[in-house]
């Protein structure tokens, strides 16, 4: 009385459980499949990004025709030493081309206004002169403000050493000792299409940028440096008609979307421009603003925020495309800094703040003719803003 398997004759019983044996794993992951969760789809290998035309983003309020380039080769880029390659770069192949640049810690933005992208294309191949270094050291001048000078100089002694320790422009002993062949190697390295993304509005013309970056990799994409911040702030004498001070923030060990959201909204009560895109978090204020003023600008502040992050979507998100994949990198995307916002409330912008006050490095800019005596000898010795910024 026993089974059908037992009355089947010996050799299709062999051959029923070699069958079972063969099919069992596809079983298996057939059922892993479809027990595991859904997940988005894989990014595009980055040989296959490098190799492919230029990445665009389709900027769907419109430029009127115009475009924005971004380029992951900001002054954090700079070779130690040679501080100000980016930026003298930037703007030397922007003046050529009749286009405006912004150069940050890790990306340029080229605007390009309809009917100049044929031309920043053909500054982008034609080879790097003495012209190109003259124009891009002439736009290296000084901070405008006190503010301005003072955010600078905070980053160069609280962060020195590290691959944002310097102004965007560069280091002055350094701008009249660039030479065309170190801007055109960084070009080479630098401007490949892997490191760029278009931002271009459906009727853009942009057909003479989409090929014309070298399919190529971008080599050492993070930061190679990462300090400490300094425990103790400084005085610095500054030609300036009277004081201001910024401060680097203490950054905790993690950085999130409620951690750019904070630092955001703290940035624009006390006037300063929107931070930077960085892959590591490092702050800076002008001011740590008491209780009551937090309180008081939050609820504008906040607003103000949201609408400019969500004006910047198209840029955030090829922002998000050149910095949001980079081993050990803290770029927040515009959905996500959103929903932080949103669920941002006063009380914890006053605890965070309490929070910074302990850790925090101050740097404080003197008039020059103070008393304080830079160049004295006579105690209190301050440091001069030049001294900083070489």
């Amino acid at each position: 009385m026993g089974g059908t398997v037992a009355q089947l004759p010996e050799g299709q019983i062999g051959s029923a459980v070699r069958f079972l044996l063969r099919r069992l794993p596809a079983v298996l992951i057939a059922g892993a499949l479809g027990c595991a969760p859904a997940r988005p789809p894989a990014r595009p290998p980055v040989l296959v990004v490098a190799s492919s035309p230029l990445r665009l983003v389709a900027d769907a309020a419109g430029r009127r025709g115009g475009a924005l380039l971004l380029v992951r080769a900001g002054s954090a880029y700079d070779p130690p030493g040679r501080e100000g390659l980016s930026f003298v770069l930037a703007h030397g192949l922007a003046a050529k081309a009749g286009v405006e640049v912004e150069v940050g810690p890790e990306l340029v933005r080229f605007r390009i206004p309809e009917g100049r992208a044929a031309a920043l294309a053909a500054a982008f191949v034609e080879s790097v002169d003495e012209q190109t270094v003259r124009l891009g050291v002439a736009a290296a001048g000084p901070a405008e403000g006190c503010a301005a000078q003072a955010r600078h100089a905070a980053l160069a002694w609280g962060v020195a050493g590290h691959p944002y320790g310097h102004r965007p422009e560069g280091r002055t002993s350094v701008l009249p000792t660039l030479r065309a062949g170190e801007l055109q190697a960084f070009r080479q390295l630098r401007y490949v299409r892997d490191a760029a993304v278009l931002v271009a509005a459906p009727e853009a013309d942009t057909v003479a940028l989409s090929l014309v970056l070298p399919p190529m990799l971008s080599r050492s994409v993070t930061p190679a440096v990462a300090l400490a911040p300094r425990a103790a702030g400084v005085k610095v004498s500054a030609p300036v008609s009277a004081g201001c001070a910024a401060w680097v923030l203490a950054t905790p060990a993690s950085w999130g979307a409620r951690e750019e959201a904070l630092l955001s909204v703290a940035a624009r009560i006390v006037g300063d421009p929107a931070p930077p895109p960085r892959v590591d978090p490092v702050g800076v204020l002008s001011a740590l603003p008491d209780a009551d003023a937090l309180r008081a600008g939050f609820a504008w502040a906040r607003a103000d925020v949201v609408a400019q992050v969500g004006a910047e979507a198209a840029e955030r998100e090829a922002a998000s495309l050149l910095l949001g994949s980079l081993r050990g990198g803290h770029y927040v995307p515009a959905s996500a800094l959103l929903a932080a916002l949103q669920e941002l409330t006063p009380e914890a912008l006053v605890s965070w703040a309490d929070g910074l006050r302990a850790g925090s490095v101050a740097l404080s800019l003197v008039p020059e003719d103070s008393g304080a005596g830079a160049e004295s000898g006579q105690p209190p010795r301050v440091p001069s803003l030049e001294g900083f910024f070489r």
